[in-house]
């Protein structure tokens, strides 16, 4: 692949750092300017129109990954200013070129854009949303309206899919695991502002697949609340999307009953010796997965599982996976109880800090999602927001 469009983005970075130093009208500014938009011309010659999407640290050409401006710090700068996409068409001109880059300019050091960037001639730009079908489009407006017009139905069917080759024993893909992960990072900001969007469970069947995405929802915000970077949200996600993979060893009919006899309760508390297993075939690739699927049942007072032949501390993502793990399933119905209402599955936690849960983590995750819940939307079969999580669900369960 041409190097040319990552030649046009730091030169389009070198526009915008350079004007931090020269004022409107300075010939160095305009010089710049002009180098960069020679560099936009040279990439639409070679192909058009020129599409880039920064997406949670990562930047996409069309839809290719460029692996070499992984981490570049303007991927998350331009979310951050209402850009997460930016299409240069053929047309595009040297002075609309530049009124962009003043737009983009205009933004730099403001606490969150208010508003879309100005229409250009020849250039589109916005924040991206999940569609119906599961793609990736500019959204409509910029702030989030009473309804969310996406549903995350092909990350459901990947999921689905990943544990169907785990309980065959297959190896977990590594490009479908973290092409659900970044869809997640867009879905959480798809109108512009921090969502927690999680899924609502339509069927009994669906609860493994429904699971896996609200843990990676919910282990993913509370990362990027406590100040992670992309790369480090990225991983705790993955985490929470991978932690249950060993309960696709296990007979489904285990999973939808109340009560287990004591082989079959030894038989699902494999889940976690197995998961891990399954995951390290891929040696570091899903470490720190690995190490969540095993720990994420540990209990600071010992009587958790898997047994071990030591007391020791957790690892920190395991504390997450853990809380995250517990508070969905207890906010979800199952064949055999109701849901619990969201306040009551916190309180659980609040109350189990110390024994159950890490006291930090489960301290930490109670105020976070109390702090959140006008942000916690739960997403229906058609991809429609139903109601704000805290007005759902009642009844009172156990965790498994």
């Amino acid at each position: 692949m041409s190097e040319r469009p990552v030649l046009f983005l730091h030169s389009m970075a070198h526009v915008l750092s350079a004007m931090q130093l020269y004022g409107e009208g300075h010939p160095a500014r305009a010089r710049v300017v002009d180098r960069s938009f020679e560099k936009l011309r040279e990439l639409l010659d070679e192909e058009s129109p020129a599409t880039f999407s920064f997406i949670d640290g990562s930047v996409i050409y069309g839809q290719r990954t460029l692996h070499d401006m992984h981490q570049w710090p303007w991927a998350e700068r331009f979310g951050a200013l209402g850009a997460q996409r930016m299409e240069f068409a053929p047309e595009v001109a040297r002075e609309a070129y530049g009124q962009f880059l003043d737009d983009v300019f205009s933004r730099l050091g403001t606490t969150g854009p208010s508003e879309k960037l100005p229409a250009r001639p020849g250039i589109t730009s916005g924040m991206l949303r999940v569609t119906g079908d599961g793609d990736l489009e500019l959204s409509d407006e910029f702030l989030r309206t009473a309804t969310i017009p996406y549903r995350l139905g092909e990350e459901t069917e990947t999921v689905r899919w990943l544990y169907q080759r785990a309980a065959l024993k297959e190896m977990v893909p590594l490009d479908e695991v973290e092409a659900v992960i970044r869809s997640l990072a867009v879905a959480m900001r798809a109108e512009g502002e921090v969502l927690i969007p999680l899924l609502d469970l339509q069927s009994h069947d669906d609860y493994s697949t429904m699971h896996a995405i609200n843990v990676a929802v919910l282990a993913m915000t509370l990362a990027e609340s406590l100040g992670m970077g992309s790369k480090d949200i990225r991983a705790f996600g993955t985490a929470g999307l991978l932690h249950d993979i060993g309960m696709s060893r296990v007979p489904q009919k285990l999973l939808q009953q109340h009560t287990l006899s004591k082989a079959d309760r030894k038989l699902v508390q494999r889940h976690p010796e197995e998961g891990a297993r399954l995951l390290l075939r891929r040696e570091s690739e899903f470490e720190l997965a690995a190490i969540a699927a095993y720990e994420h049942h540990g209990r600071p007072d010992g009587h958790g599982y898997p047994d071990l032949h030591y007391t020791r501390d957790f690892h920190y993502v395991s504390k997450v996976i853990s809380v995250c793990d517990a508070y969905d399933a207890l906010r979800t119905p199952r064949s055999y109880r109701p849901a619990w209402e969201p306040a009551e599955a916190l309180r659980y936690i609040e109350q189990g800090a110390g024994t159950i849960f890490d006291t930090g983590v489960a301290s930490t995750f109670v105020s976070f999602m109390r702090r959140m819940e006008r942000q916690v939307v739960l997403i229906g079969p058609e991809g429609l927001m139903l109601a704000h999580d805290e007005e759902q669900g009642n009844g009172a369960g156990q965790r498994r």
